[in-house]
């Protein structure tokens, strides 16, 4: 591979966002390829290598291609990406936003405020007090006190395999080796929903209501100015009507849009097959899980078992998890 060495500064591909007024030293990155495969076609992306951690101080990173951090993302720190980004370090309270998958060697310690979005999949040794939303599957050894949020599935194997606190929800299945904790700290996990796609669907209902009251005041002024077009100008009156007139094709127009895109996720969301819920090892007393819009609370200890919906309830059964997923290592 042939490796070209660009300023950190350079505007041509990476734009450096630096909202604070310190000096940023004259740091000098290596930028080579990696081969990406975003929606399973292979693709040769450029990257844009850091040597060293992402600190504060830096500004924000954003690039036309993929990242790669040979260091720790720092608190403060944002890094952006069209690709793919991983980190051989840990991510702190940052955010890392990328149009492919993110791989983090380490943890993220998010102190409520660390943040990895991706367009395909993460794998991340650990988050503690984080966010972590993917389009694909998010595997980790343990998520502790934070929220995960896949449209795939999520994985948590490894030493520990936990799932501790928080929330984690999945449009496929979730399986663990271990969730909730002897504490009963309340725990829980959810498969058979979409995340974005719900949270889009609240986003286009709050739209449309908005639209529909701005209609209605359209009404309400319609009435107002043929009212008073005797008393009026006929130049302001007819260019007012004409205002009127193309604010609501205007509104009607997205409002048509609003109501196609509605139905479109309304039926993927109603006919999407539900998930289920494995834990290899043990589910804790306190946790609660969720499998569409049904949930199961567990009160008291139960092992090696899979939650799954039958009859709009959902039951728990003997685990019938992959027999590839057997737990190893754990304690």
């Amino acid at each position: 591979m042939t490796e070209a060495y660009t300023n950190i500064h350079s505007k041509r591909r990476c734009e450096i966002n630096d909202e604070s007024n310190e000096e940023v030293p004259d740091e000098r990155v290596k930028c080579s390829s990696m081969v990406v495969f975003p929606n399973d076609n292979s693709d040769i992306s450029s990257v844009h290598n850091v040597d060293g951690d992402c600190i504060f101080g830096m500004g924000d990173i954003c690039y036309d291609g993929s990242i790669h951090v040979f260091g720790s993302v720092r608190s403060g720190s944002t890094i952006k990406a069209t690709g793919c980004i991983i980190v051989e370090g840990n991510v702190e309270a940052a955010k890392v936003i990328a149009g492919g998958s993110v791989v983090v060697r380490g943890g993220m310690q998010g102190a409520e405020k660390g943040l990895i979005e991706a367009g395909g999949s993460v794998d991340i040794d650990y988050v503690e007090c984080g966010t972590i939303i993917a389009d694909g599957p998010v595997t980790m050894d343990s998520c502790i006190h934070s929220v995960v949020e896949s449209e795939e599935t999520v994985t948590a194997k490894g030493r520990r395999g936990a799932i501790i606190g928080g929330r984690v929800s999945s449009a496929g299945d979730i399986t663990a080796n271990f969730i909730g904790a002897i504490s009963n700290s309340h725990t829980e996990v959810a498969s058979g929903v979409m995340p974005r796609k719900m949270a889009r669907l609240n986003f286009i209902d709050i739209e449309i209501r908005s639209i529909l009251a701005a209609l209605k005041q359209l009404d309400h002024l319609d009435s107002c100015i043929k009212d008073a077009q005797n008393s009026m100008n006929s130049e302001i009156f007819n260019r007012m009507q004409k205002s009127n007139n193309e604010s609501r094709t205007d509104k009607n127009k997205m409002l048509n849009i609003y109501y196609l895109e509605k139905e479109k996720l309304e039926y993927e969301m109603t006919n999407k097959e539900p998930g289920m819920v494995h834990v290899l090892g043990t589910i804790f007393s306190g946790s609660a899980v969720y499998i569409g819009t049904d949930n199961y609370t567990v009160h008291e200890n139960i092992h090696s078992v899979s939650f799954i919906k039958k009859t709009e309830r959902v039951i728990c059964v003997p685990c019938i998890a992959p027999r590839i997923q057997l737990l190893k290592g754990v304690y």
